[in-house]
């Protein structure tokens, strides 16, 4: 018996969990990939990458190219409940942010608390607290 039938011990995830994940592909962003999580990006440019599964984006990470260069990723709920597909997502945008000879900053959300565990892991340094949440700093 498989353990999609017989249920999963605590902890553990199912079989078909695991092969949702091969329904998800990350690609490089395309226009319009920012508007389908509803940020217009302000007719600014970026480099980044889109997690998208049957089609849809369902998360984007990347650079967006403004006065000051800003980190960013947008989650839809599903994605965030794939955290392998999100670290997979991660490794690839750092090596964007490697390519940048300029200091890059990001902030921490304060809706979620573990912004700033995974900044501090891609290698972000805090610089301080703001109205918006923790400011973060990739140095080249």
């Amino acid at each position: 018996i498989s353990s999609a039938v017989r249920g999963t011990p605590s902890g553990q995830r199912s079989w078909h969990w695991y092969m949702s994940l091969k329904k998800v592909t990350i690609r490089p962003a395309i226009k319009g990939d920012l508007e389908a999580f509803g940020q217009s990006g302000d007719g600014r440019t970026m480099r980044a990458y889109t997690m998208v599964k049957d089609g849809e984006p369902i998360g984007i990470a990347g650079v967006l190219h403004t006065d000051m260069l800003q980190a960013f990723s947008i989650l839809t709920e599903e994605a965030e409940g794939m955290p392998i597909m999100i670290m997979k997502l991660a490794r690839k945008t750092v090596k964007i942010f490697e390519s940048y000879d300029s200091p890059l900053y990001a902030l921490a959300s304060k809706k979620y608390e573990r912004s700033e565990n995974l900044l501090r892991h891609l290698g972000f340094e805090y610089v301080e607290e703001t109205d918006y949440g923790s400011l973060y700093r990739w140095l080249t």
